[in-house]
């Protein structure tokens, strides 16, 4: 696990032009500052996202404009601080 997030291998195989495998990646914190940096930076390589946060309406939002762009994203609420 790196810095929030989780690659799983992917059906869809390698990305186009490149020699490395598309995942599929939960971003926690995915709606704003360094999570939705990191979501539509690996969006545009291909990758299929999961985007994670306390706030629907955040990680929607983000969902939504990665999509606009072309990529593949999917927003989910959740808390993953201590209880």
């Amino acid at each position: 696990s790196h810095a929030g997030t989780r690659s799983l291998a992917n059906a869809r195989g390698k990305r186009e032009g490149t020699g490395t495998m598309a995942k599929t990646i939960a971003i926690t914190g995915g709606g704003a500052g360094l999570g939705l940096a990191m979501a539509q930076r690996l969006s545009r390589d291909g990758h299929e996202l999961f985007l994670l946060g306390r706030t629907l309406a955040k990680v929607e939002a983000a969902a939504a404009r990665i999509a606009e762009a072309g990529g593949r994203a999917h927003a989910l609420a959740c808390a993953v601080g201590d209880p």
